[in-house]
């Protein structure tokens, strides 16, 4: 068992010194607009407010891909706009004193079509489908919906495609919105 007052001591991760131990994890959040997932002043200021007090901030769930959305109001980083609004965050963060890392994700087979231009999207290492429904809060409607279709399974190619996916969105974090670094989501 760890002693509490290690939570106090610093920590390096990468290339940062952490002043302690107190990281904020990521937390589904769901307050980007609705129809362009573009980060907004709504999530400013939750990100700013919690700056002076965790010594890292890991941000929610983030969508590394257009038709690849889990959650219809979760913030994305797919195009350069995304990206500048995430920016206004991070720079806050930063003046705040804090250091935020931006949690990349692919929705894999929980990419619900009613979050994806009502189109099946999902995709996976294997064709088994989830068994349990979309709750009406993830989903521009006010009823659970079931994941109607088993998910695609993959090519070589196709998972070669995410893969750039994910490393084009972690440039975009890191080199356009500023974060300090990158979290790979992968339980989809």
């Amino acid at each position: 068992m760890v002693a509490i007052e290690t939570m106090f001591t610093p920590l390096t991760v990468g290339r940062y010194l952490l002043p302690h131990r107190f990281v904020m994890a990521p937390l589904t959040r769901c307050r980007a607009d609705l129809n362009t997932n573009m980060p907004n002043a709504l999530m400013k200021e939750y990100y700013t407010q919690r700056a002076p007090y965790a010594s890292l901030i890991i941000t929610e769930f983030t969508t590394i891909k257009e038709k690849a959305v889990t959650f219809h109001t979760e913030a994305g980083i797919w195009n350069d706009e995304q990206a500048a609004a995430w920016k206004m965050i991070v720079d806050s963060v930063h003046d705040a004193g804090g250091k935020i890392f931006c949690q990349i994700a692919h929705g894999g087979r929980a990419a619900h079509p009613l979050n994806n231009g009502d189109k099946p999207n999902y995709v996976s290492a294997s064709p088994i489908a989830l068994t349990h429904t979309c709750n009406p809060e993830f989903l521009p409607t006010d009823d659970k919906q079931p994941y109607s279709e088993p998910p695609h399974e993959l090519t070589d190619e196709e998972a070669m495609e995410i893969v750039q996916d994910f490393r084009a969105a972690a440039k975009r974090a890191v080199k356009d919105a500023g974060f300090d670094g990158v979290e790979v989501h992968g339980a989809k």
